[in-house]
């Protein structure tokens, strides 16, 4: 009795102190590594970004469960593997968006961008030069979407994209966030 008892303070303290629970939780960082265990030493399979709802199952050193459990053999590890978010990054409460003034037509298109928040005046700028110099239409942001964080490594994390024409690679256009600068391949 005394151990369940013990437990159950430690689980409850533990739910608490993270802010999170079990059930829906919220991303609250810009965004979050996704690992394949409870440990930052996890290989990383992706990111979850602020603001995407997350299911959290378990939690675990710090680190909240928010798959079932899997064979790992399809993410190249062995052994049964779950996917594993740090709870630092997570909320049990919705986090309130910044509002972007902005006067600009291009915002509403790309106002659900990557890191908006934090990179909307680079963002609008570049959008407006590209739709400017004849690369770019509204309809190209409406139809393929916000920038997107690029995920090529040799790029760096400080680099995001968009298509323009198509949804090819020969279309892909970057932009990188410190300094303002637009890029194709």
């Amino acid at each position: 009795m005394k151990s369940i008892l013990i437990f159950l303070v430690l689980f409850t303290t533990t739910l608490f102190s993270a802010g999170i629970k079990l059930g829906e939780n919220y991303v609250k960082s810009d965004s979050a590594k996704v690992l394949l265990s409870a440990s930052d030493k996890g290989k990383e399979t992706g990111k979850v970004r602020k603001y995407e709802t997350v299911t959290v199952l378990e939690i675990k050193n710090n680190y909240a469960r928010v798959s079932k459990y899997y064979d790992g053999w399809s993410e190249g590890v062995d052994g049964t593997v779950a996917r594993w978010v740090s709870v630092n990054a997570l909320s049990a409460e919705k986090p309130v968006k910044k509002i972007i003034e902005s006067n600009s037509l291009v915002k509403k298109y790309i106002e659900n961008s990557d890191d908006f928040e934090k990179y909307s005046d680079v963002m609008i700028k570049a959008s407006e030069e590209l739709i400017k110099q004849g690369k770019c239409t509204l309809k190209d942001f409406e139809k393929f979407g916000p920038w997107g964080q690029s995920t090529i490594k040799t790029r760096g994390e400080n680099y995001y994209f968009i298509y323009c024409g198509a949804m090819r690679s020969s279309n892909k256009i970057y932009l990188n966030v410190l300094n303002g600068k637009i890029e194709k391949d």
